[in-house]
């Protein structure tokens, strides 16, 4: 209704954008009715990396693929 902004530039209907670090994303727009006021939202993306472990699992054999 109010648009969607992505690091204060407005996006267009249907259209994309990408996220990166740091990249606020707002929705919608300050609206005031009478004496009320309800502000747009805006989220900062912030990322998070975890060191991953990886667990070889035992291959499968080719007819056990091919059951499943």
């Amino acid at each position: 209704m109010h648009g969607t902004f992505v690091n204060g530039l407005q996006l267009h209907p249907n259209e994309t954008a990408e996220l990166q670090q740091g990249t606020e994303v707002t929705f919608g727009a300050e609206v005031t009715r009478g004496d009320e006021v309800y502000p747009a939202k805006t989220f900062r993306c912030e990322v998070e990396w975890e060191r991953l472990r990886y667990v070889a699992s035992p291959a499968k054999k080719v007819g056990e693929l091919l059951k499943s």
